[in-house]
């Protein structure tokens, strides 16, 4: 039986992967194998706070919702011996409205604020306490990545790293290749949480528009050039 493939919130080449919106509140327990990119799912408000997008008060609880959720099914499916695969992007963070409000002066001079924090794609991401946008390409693979050599000889050239991670993991698999930080790992328990740089690829090659179903498409070619 073919193994169910969910990949959440992106797209990969292939028809062997289903798509979950980031919105979705579809359980992963359903995958035998589970691809995840952090990202805000795009969210986006009409102001800026500090430089940043500042989420509409819907988007602001929304976002909560949807980070509670998939924090939880990834740890879930983690428990439940799936392979999860958490592509680490290069982190976004915006601003949302937390519902508090905090109140100055009196009468007619009294202003109400409403409060507003900081969220990161990454709170999404169980066992990573920090990431550090970070680019670049020269890596070198470590002795527990063993199992990662044939992965890493197909992928490896098309695997930029977007981001340094600090958290618990069982093994440190790739760091940079002077400065040992981390930009690949895993946490291995009943089934495996593995974190690995992003595949970027160019995007022309692989999609062209369809004009019947307005939308744009994966290319025959994908079946050969991805495999």
């Amino acid at each position: 039986m073919a193994k169910r493939i969910f990949v959440v919130g992106f797209d990969l080449p292939g028809d062997e992967f289903e798509y979950v919106a980031f919105n979705s509140d579809q359980s992963l327990l359903d995958a035998d194998i589970v691809v995840y990119e952090p990202s805000l799912g795009g969210y986006r408000g009409f102001e800026e706070y500090n430089g940043r997008n500042l989420l509409t008060q819907d988007g602001s609880v929304r976002i909560v919702e949807n980070i509670r959720h998939w924090k939880s099914e990834l740890a879930a499916a983690t428990n439940a011996g799936k392979l999860v695969v958490v592509y680490l992007a290069k982190p976004e963070f915006c601003y949302r409205y937390t519902g508090d409000r905090q109140f100055s002066g009196t009468g007619r001079s009294r202003v109400t604020t409403n409060v507003v924090t900081d969220v990161s794609s990454y709170e999404a991401v169980p066992n990573i306490s920090s990431v550090e946008a970070k680019s670049g390409q020269q890596t070198k693979l470590m002795p527990a990545a063993s199992f990662l050599l044939p992965y890493w000889k197909d992928f490896g050239d098309l695997s930029p790293y977007e981001t340094f991670v600090d958290g618990k993991f069982t093994d440190v698999l790739v760091t940079t290749k002077t400065g040992d930080k981390t930009v690949s790992a895993w946490f291995r328990g009943k089934g495996a949480l593995l974190f690995l740089p992003p595949i970027r690829y160019d995007e022309k090659a692989f999609l062209k528009y369809d004009k019947g179903e307005r939308s744009r498409v994966w290319t025959p070619a994908v079946s050969v050039n991805w495999r």
